[in-house]
């Protein structure tokens, strides 16, 4: 070891003019400009040059330097180029910069600045030195891309890949915060455990991440640890099954005991994976080992394939696991489906069989009773008068079984995804003369039973409107509409049919109760604006009575769901389907006032060219 300005000097021209072969040197760029800028070295190297081409020296000199996107370092290496150095450029310098021939070797850690001198030099004629460091410049040689093309592709303003290997954790982690804030499009990071992600907190990357997701940069995080990651990213936010806000998607991964690695990659052209040394360390310094930092595209995209392929496994994962939620959901509906047809197809077919039973004894005794001459024309009139009672519950059972096996039938022909299998007749009707018969006819006795009014309000129309759909199927519509708001009433109130042309008309009629802005449904809500070029007619049927329930209104028209403890839960879903055969619409939402619900469909007008 050597120290002091002209110790350095004196020994650095030593290696250079007793040189018989070469001078091997790497250094950072301020070495070239060491020698730029201090006469006796330049003088030397010339010399040495001369030299070379005179065949006296047999190669020269050859450096290996870190050639950045810079004027002046480029003006200066095109300099020694034109002087006969042969220069190649690495992106990863050795710490320590060294020069090396066939006799002597000088190394030095400190740092060199283009105007001074160093002032400590390791020197050496030792073989064993002078040999392990022409080794150790011949492997950085034969790896080192040639100046001039460097120079090139500087010009030309492409951008080199590289792999940089880092040892020091310390040069690892401002090199962490620089690559994510380069970040313009996409980050993808990939933590291996818990005490990765707090590290990480504890950096402060968390907040980096949070101010890119504002900038609109997209972020997806896999981990083992989803929960602990979304607790720190959103505090008001981890009961989300799946976290998808502010541009930041979090997603949970088995814990994998391969991966030792956290890996980020930035805009799909920078990636930095840090390999754990020890995990149980919440520093940064002391829990990561070897740093791999490379914008190396086959390095890029395979620790790309990685993510995405952890990525899809996530997505495979979560939607089996919704699968098989709904798999379970739909078993249970479909047992307590066959538990409710069952019972309701037990209990009309019960009715019929003991009403028939009692009418056949009933006929026995009077068949004898008039074959003896021993019953009397008002005991005749009586056992008529009971038969006539059995029959009209016989009767009305049997219409019960009927619309149930109907509704079976219904199910099953829309769950074939055939086409044409719901026939439809469609046709002009007058809506509301057909919606006064319904009421009038088919209605009349439930509506008494209750003492519940109808009230009709179609003063845009008069008594007169068309509609274009099919006859038998908008009247199994209708009273299916109209007997839920019957059973749903109380008793001495109001059912409100309301007809009217545009939506808009609504919101404008604010004597209307029924359609009033609700706290959970507002009535310009995306389910009901307005279809371009479809001319449509609504209709909306409000009831006074209880509502629907929170747990049934988001699977109101689906199958088997059911607002009450009778029923198949089928109507509203064999409607819903029928309205869109029809190409109209249906939706539900219970009444401002807190008071029953409202049920709205649309239907297309009267369309003159049906006529």
């Amino acid at each position: 070891m050597v120290f002091g300005e002209e110790v350095v000097l004196t020994e650095t021209k030593n290696l250079i003019e007793k040189t018989e072969a070469e001078v091997s040197i790497c250094s950072p760029i301020s070495g070239l400009e060491l020698v730029n800028n201090t006469k006796q070295l330049l003088e030397s190297f010339e010399n040495l040059i001369s030299r070379h081409k005179e065949d006296k020296v047999k190669y020269g000199v050859r450096w290996i330097v870190n050639i950045e996107n810079n004027g002046e370092q480029i003006v200066l290496i095109k300099k020694f180029l034109r002087m006969g150095f042969c220069i190649r450029h690495i992106d990863n310098l050795p710490i320590l910069s060294f020069a090396v021939s066939e006799r002597q070797f000088n190394g030095t850690i400190e740092n060199m600045k283009g105007d001074q001198l160093i002032h400590t030099l390791l020197y050496s004629t030792d073989p064993l030195y002078i040999k392990h460091f022409q080794s150790v410049f011949d492997n950085l040689w034969n790896s080192a891309l040639d100046a001039k093309e460097r120079i090139r592709q500087i010009e030309r303003g492409v951008t080199l890949d590289f792999t940089k290997l880092i040892e020091n954790s310390r040069h690892a982690k401002p090199l962490l915060i620089e690559t994510v804030q380069k970040a313009s499009k996409e980050i993808l990071i990939l933590f291996p455990s818990l005490n990765a992600v707090k590290r990480e907190v504890v950096m402060g990357f968390m907040e980096i991440l949070k101010q890119k997701s504002v900038e609109n940069i997209q972020i997806k995080i896999l981990s083992p640890v989803n929960k602990m990651v979304k607790e720190v990213i959103y505090k008001d936010d981890t009961n989300k099954q799946d976290l998808m806000v502010k541009n930041i998607l979090c997603r949970e991964i088995r814990n994998q005991k391969d991966l030792i690695s956290t890996i980020m990659i930035v805009d799909r052209k920078y990636v930095l994976a840090t390999e754990l040394k020890d995990d149980s360390k919440l520093s940064f310094e002391e829990a990561v080992g070897l740093t791999t930092f490379s914008t190396s595209q086959p390095t890029v995209l395979s620790y790309l394939s990685i993510f995405e392929s952890l990525w899809i496994q996530t997505e495979m994962s979560e939607d089996l696991k919704r699968v098989n939620e709904k798999l379970v959901q739909s078993e249970e509906l479909e047992r307590d489906f066959i538990n409710t047809a069952a019972h309701e197809l037990r209990t009309p077919t019960q009715a019929i069989t003991g009403y028939l039973e009692l009418n056949n004894e009933i006929f026995e005794n009077y068949s004898l009773s008039i074959n003896q001459k021993q019953m009397t024309l008002e005991e005749s009139f009586n056992v008529i008068k009971d038969l006539k009672k059995h029959q009209d519950i016989i009767s009305r059972n049997a219409m019960r079984l009927e619309n149930l096996i109907n509704n079976l039938l219904d199910v099953a022909r829309i769950d074939s995804h055939q086409k044409n299998m719901i026939m439809l007749n469609k046709e002009n009707i007058n809506l509301i003369a057909e919606i006064n018969s319904i009421v009038d006819t088919q209605l009349g006795e439930k509506l008494r039973n209750k003492n519940v009014k109808v009230t009709i309000i179609n003063d845009l129309f008069g008594e007169t409107y068309f509609v274009y759909a099919d006859r038998s199927r908008l009247n199994q519509i209708l009273i299916n509409l109209l007997e839920n708001a019957i059973k749903f009433s109380e008793k001495d109130s109001t059912i409100d049919i309301l007809i009217y042309e545009d939506i808009d008309d609504v919101i404008k009629r604010r004597n209307v109760r029924a359609f009033e802005k609700t706290k959970d449904n507002k009535i310009k809500s995306a389910n009901i604006e307005k279809k371009d070029n479809i001319k449509e007619i609504f209709v909306a049927v409000s009831d006074s009575g209880k509502g629907i329930s929170p747990e049934i209104l988001p699977r109101l028209f689906e199958k088997f769901n059911s607002n009450s403890a009778a029923g198949t839960g089928l109507g509203l879903y064999i409607s819903k389907k029928l309205i869109e055969a029809m190409e109209g619409r249906i939706w539900a939402f219970n009444n401002a006032d807190g008071k029953g619900s409202t049920f709205v469909f649309s239907l297309p007008k009267f369309d003159s060219s049906k006529l």
